[in-house]
Parts: C-alpha cells; sequence; structure tokens
C-alpha cells in the first residue's frame, strides 16, 4: 500500500511538473508576444515622432518662405513707390519741356509777325 501511495504520489509530482512547464511555456510565450508588441509600439511611436519633427521643419520652411516672400513684397512695393515718382517727374519735365517749346513756337511765330 506504500508503494502505491509513493507511485501515486511520484506520478502526482510528476504531473504537477508537467502542469509548471507548460504554465511556464505558455508565461514565456505571452511575455514573447507583450514584448514583440512593445517593440512594434516602440517603433511606431518613433516613426510618428520622425513624422511630427519632419512636419515641424516643413512648418518652419513654410514660415522662413512667407517672411521672405512678405519682405520681397515690401521691396516690390518700395520700388513701385519709386518708379511711380520717377515717372510723375518724367510727365512733369516733359510738360514743362512742351510748355517752353510751345511758348518758343510763339516766340518764333511773333518774332516772324513783327518781321513781315
Amino acid at each position: 500500500a506504500k508503494e502505491i501511495e509513493r507511485v501515486d504520489a511520484v506520478k502526482a509530482a510528476e504531473a504537477e511538473k508537467e502542469a509548471l512547464e507548460k504554465s511556464l511555456e505558455t508565461a514565456k510565450a505571452e511575455a514573447e508576444e507583450r514584448e514583440k508588441q512593445h517593440a512594434e509600439a516602440l517603433k511606431s511611436s518613433q516613426e510618428e515622432k520622425e513624422n511630427l519633427e519632419h512636419v515641424s521643419t516643413t512648418v518652419q520652411e513654410a514660415e522662413e518662405k512667407e517672411r521672405r516672400l512678405a519682405s520681397t513684397i515690401e521691396s516690390m512695393q518700395a520700388d513701385k513707390e519709386k518708379l511711380e515718382k520717377l515717372l510723375e517727374t518724367a510727365k512733369q519735365e516733359a510738360e514743362a519741356k512742351e510748355i517752353e517749346r510751345a511758348d518758343a513756337v510763339k516766340a518764333a511765330q511773333a518774332e516772324k509777325e513783327a518781321l513781315e
């Protein structure tokens, strides 16, 4: 009877050992799966970080282009105003020359008439 109990105890211990080994294998598989998911999440997080850095760089570049364009527009506006002033001055000079020419023509006409 003691021998049967001993055999039964050994069988029970072996069954318990097998159950613990299966439990250990399951735990290892679960840990590996969690580690894999963690690695994927980390990779995804890194990719998202890189995307955000790229977006940030793109926004900074766009802002810099906008500043340069604003500066160029201001410069072009100043150039336009200078050209408008030069054009106005040229018109005034042309009008003054036209008046001088008309006066000279009138004077020449009057001189011609006086000579006749």
